[in-house]
């Protein structure tokens, strides 16, 4: 069947058996909820994993214009995104929900 494209949704990195899964699994992907920092000894641990960052956005408002607002999405976690270069990609909203008025 091949190698798993299985990997962990992390939200908290507390607990050493999720970097022990990494060591024994070299999983395919791991995403990171806020806590980012732990992605370098990913990296470290399972250079051919792919990672994954977000934040946790309270207010996803679909007012305005959407280049624009991405702009702005991207411009406010810039800091952010070049303080972890051991994440790979970005992820924006999650599970939005805009409504049919909205899409």
């Amino acid at each position: 069947m091949g190698p798993s494209k299985l990997g962990l949704h992390v939200v908290r990195n507390n607990d050493p058996n999720i970097m022990e899964f990494v060591r024994r699994a070299q999983p395919a992907v791991m995403k990171a909820v806020d806590d980012f920092g732990f992605l370098a000894e990913v990296r470290e641990a399972s250079p051919r994993t792919i990672t994954v960052g977000r934040h946790s956005i309270v207010s996803q408002d679909y007012a305005g214009n959407p280049e624009e607002a991405a702009r702005d999405f991207v411009d406010e976690h810039l800091e952010t995104y070049r303080a972890n270069p051991a994440v790979d990609y970005w992820e924006g909203w999650n599970e939005p929900d805009p409504n049919m008025e909205n899409m």
